[in-house]
């Protein structure tokens, strides 16, 4: 009897999940992009955003409302209560488990990951073909970075697309890639203490797109997957976004301009295939 409510219970919680693929991600000031990033998300499979507003002063409601009235995005203000943790620690973390918490047993995937970043399937263009694939057996698969500067491109129109526009990058193997983003089966966490890695439930386990349980973070693996993470995003953008943000959290100016110029090393257009889609 006892055998038989838990397979009832694990079939109703099944069936009770509305999405198959979700994204939690905080932002500040980011509405020249989101649509762009929104409307992308949703033809690689995401179905549901939970979204993390974070003290912007842009115009980001007009982005956002047809999507919030269309019920495809929730939004949440969230100040950044926590300024004595570094940001990625406290405001990030802190949005992420407010996330884990609202999407239980309502989605199936969740992925953590910001604005600039977007998940590439390499194979196909299903984001869910490639998961159920590849990553169906996994609790979580961890998504390395490429880092795309700015292509020398001074400012990305409204007419444009930010990903056709910006294609020049930093080495597959550089340094600046070691970092990686994860997206998770929500019933397989427990809790989101870091933007980059939940804490699994004891006995689940992430892989790496090779599918490789234990890797380290400077091994930049890219098979299936890979994270374009535009991180300086247009000259504009740099200057007067990006450049002030990091040095109020103290990064020098300088390294911030070195690690723009590492990111204009080479092309990858893996992403190109999208554009008639997105269009």
């Amino acid at each position: 009897m006892r055998k038989l409510i838990l397979f009832l219970l694990l079939t109703c919680s099944a069936f009770s999940e509305k999405y198959t693929i979700s994204v939690a991600s905080i932002f500040q000031n980011e509405a020249r992009f989101l649509k762009e990033w929104i409307d992308y998300n949703i033809i690689i499979g995401v179905e549901h955003f939970w979204l993390y507003n974070n003290q912007s002063t842009d115009d980001y409601m007009n982005v956002l409302q047809p999507y919030i009235d269309s019920g495809v995005v929730e939004l949440e203000e969230w100040p950044n209560l926590w300024p004595e943790i570094p940001f990625a620690w406290g405001c990030q973390a802190y949005a992420y488990q407010d996330a884990l918490n609202k999407c239980r047993r309502k989605t199936k995937w969740l992925a953590i990951i910001d604005v600039d970043e977007f998940i590439v399937p390499l194979d196909c263009y299903s984001l869910k073909e490639t998961l159920k694939k590849h990553y169906n057996r996994y609790s979580g698969v961890c998504i390395h970075w490429q880092c795309f500067g700015t292509s020398n491109v001074d400012y990305v129109h409204p007419e444009e697309l930010m990903i056709e526009r910006l294609t020049m990058k930093a080495i597959t193997s550089s340094p600046h890639n070691g970092w990686y983003k994860s997206i998770f089966k929500v019933d397989h966490v427990e809790t989101i203490l870091n933007p980059h890695f939940p804490q699994y439930k004891p006995g689940k386990y992430p892989v790496n797109t090779n599918k490789e349980k234990n890797f380290l973070e400077a091994n930049v693996m890219i098979k299936h997957l890979q994270i374009n993470h535009y991180w300086t995003r247009d000259q504009y953008h740099l200057q007067t976004v990006k450049l002030p943000r990091y040095i109020n959290w103290k990064a020098s100016e300088e390294s911030i301009l070195k690690k723009a110029s590492d990111l204009n090393e080479v092309q990858d257009v893996s992403i190109l295939k999208f554009i008639p889609l997105m269009r």
